[in-house]
């Protein structure tokens, strides 16, 4: 028998990662274990007559590096398109707007996965106006805490989604708009404690953070429901969602609004919240400035489907990276100003934002009746003022300011990049964090494929903890982080790299490690690690997870894409 693919194409992506050492937990570094890990991930495509897709995605593990072990068809979907309508029927990415009503996604990095199984429908009805239709359920995976090395909880949900999309030029005096368009959503949740091994979501009148963040002890959190029956709870979500962009006075626009229904646990009564994002662009004297805002109103919804926007900048950054930078999507105000110009040659960059919830609430998730500080209150971290921190630590503010500096040289083979990152957190009564991060990045290409690319990073970072009146315990750490990369024939790359920091008594830790790297065959890779590596936070669209550390060991990954 033999198979000939005449009139289609088929790619072949597969990656491998398999590690050795000893994990290093970031929150004890003292404790130590043998750690081996091995991850498989196969993403197949197959396309005919352009018309039809076939996506699939196996995955195996033994174990992952952070998440459940999975040997198992991870995603796959089958999808038909046309000039007129696209069908596709599996596992479903989706994004609405800009994610305030649904942004269903995968990210491997984070173990984080909201995708449907079901049915979408699009359909031009002509060149301006569009319709889309998804109808899926899945089983939703989340965790209880970010320190969880994988989601210990889940729930069943299901959803319909409907939208009609306008894509034109419509023109009112000085007002041009381009898209407009309108979502409703209706959503279910089923939460069984039967199916969360006699653990049930207990918040009745509190706070839902689970996506962002510790909320203290796991008894505050959970409501442990061994009881001699059983506990099935339901909560129906309903959600209209406007959102246009459109340029005025010679500013680009963008605003859109979420209007919820939806059922809290253990109440039978609909509450009604909203979403709202706003985002302005106006060039003004060589200067491109964007102001963002986001008022995100739902304190007690159970959302699962969506990922809006932050507001807040992830800074391609080793150091700051580690940050927390997570959001809770259903109760924050968030503000944020960037200014972009050419400045003697060089590309400069500002960001500055600040974060805040708009309900104060105390760890356990508690509702309080403190007042919202205005927003330049807001932006004062003074600790050392008792008065002015208790105020609002309940809020739980997060502030970066970043600007960095670029320019190449010599005809574009010399690369110069410098700036800094100033974070500053109050995450709860028990810890502050502030920490100031100087990156820096050189690159110089040579001739014959022959490069070098070095990038220094330096970070002073102070932790405050058990903070009272007149006692407040000082943790400083200094640390600084330098790889340097040589590319050989463009196709070999050497690395070295080295962290090292210091804590307020001088205790140094270490880690560093080497890289080889090869590009063969076009567009595959094989890269081998030995050394070793820091674990700690990384965070992505709002959500953050610890990854591990490990030490005296090595990695090695292979990635192969293959067309025919």
């Amino acid at each position: 028998m033999s198979l000939i693919f005449s009139a289609g194409n088929f790619s072949l992506s597969f990656s491998s990662k398999v590690g050795d050492g000893k994990k290093v937990y970031e929150l004890n570094d003292s404790q130590k274990s043998d750690y081996k890990y091995f991850e498989n991930i196969i993403d197949l495509n197959y396309y005919y007559n352009q018309n039809f897709h076939f996506y699939s995605q196996f995955e195996y593990t033994s174990p992952p590096l952070i998440g459940k072990y999975n040997n198992d068809i991870n995603k796959a979907y089958f999808e038909y398109n046309n000039e007129k309508y696209d069908i596709k029927f599996g596992d479903i990415n989706f994004l609405s707007g800009y994610g305030l009503s649904v942004n269903s996604y995968q990210d491997h990095s984070l173990d984080y996965d909201n995708l449907l199984k079901g049915i979408e429908i699009n359909y031009n009805i002509n060149d301006v106006f569009s319709i889309r239709a998804i109808k899926g359920w899945d089983e939703f995976n989340f965790y209880s805490s970010q320190a969880q090395d994988s989601s210990d909880l889940f729930y069943d949900l299901s959803s319909n989604f409907y939208d009609i999309q306008y894509n034109g030029d419509l023109n009112f005096f000085n007002l041009n708009i381009y898209t407009v368009f309108y979502s409703f959503q209706k959503s279910k949740n089923k939460y069984d404690n039967s199916l969360l091994d006699d653990f049930a979501l207990g918040y009745p009148n509190k706070i839902i953070a689970y996506q962002i963040e510790s909320q203290g002890n796991l008894d505050n959190i959970f409501l442990n429901l061994n009881q001699d029956y059983d506990y099935e709870f339901h909560t129906t979500d309903y959600s209209h969602t406007l959102g246009f962009q459109s340029s005025i006075l010679s500013s680009d626009l963008y605003i859109e609004k979420s209007f919820i229904n939806y059922q809290k646990l253990f109440n039978d009564d609909y509450i009604y919240g909203s979403r709202f994002y706003f985002s302005i662009y106006k060039n003004l004297l060589d200067f491109d400035i964007t102001y963002d805002h986001i008022n995100y109103d739902s304190k007690f919804q159970i959302n699962n489907l969506l990922s809006p926007p932050t507001c807040m900048l992830e800074v391609n950054s080793v150091l700051s990276s580690r940050n927390d930078i997570s959001i809770d999507f259903n109760n924050s105000i968030g503000n944020q100003i960037e200014i972009r110009r050419n400045l003697y040659g060089f590309d400069w960059l500002f960001n500055t934002s600040i974060y805040y919830k708009k309900y104060a609430h105390t760890e356990s998730g508690e509702i309080t009746s403190r007042d919202l500080p205005s927003l330049f209150n807001m932006l004062r971290f003074d600790v050392d003022n008792y008065k002015s921190y208790i105020s609002k630590k309940e809020f739980y503010p997060k502030r970066i300011v970043y600007s960095e500096l670029s320019k190449w040289f010599n005809d574009d083979k010399f690369f110069l990049k410098g700036g800094f990152f100033s974070y500053k957190s109050l995450t709860s009564v028990y810890e502050v964090e502030n920490s100031l991060t100087y990156p820096f990045q050189y690159s110089y290409n040579f001739s014959d494929g022959k490069s070098i690319n070095g990038y220094i990073e330096y970070q002073d970072r102070t932790k405050i903890k058990n903070i009272h009146e007149n006692l407040n315990k000082h943790y400083n750490y200094n640390t600084f982080y330098n790889s340097l990369s040589f590319t050989f024939n463009y196709d070999f790359v050497f690395s070295v790299f080295s962290e090292i920091e210091k804590d307020q008594d001088g205790i140094e830790k270490k880690w560093s490690g080497i890289e080889l790297a090869m590009r063969f065959l076009g567009n595959n890779n094989v890269s081998v690690f030995y050394g070793s590596q820091r674990g700690g936070l990384i965070c992505s669209n709002g959500t953050c997870a610890y990854y591990p550390g490990f030490e005296e060991g090595f990695k090695a990954t292979l990635s192969i894409n293959y067309d025919i």
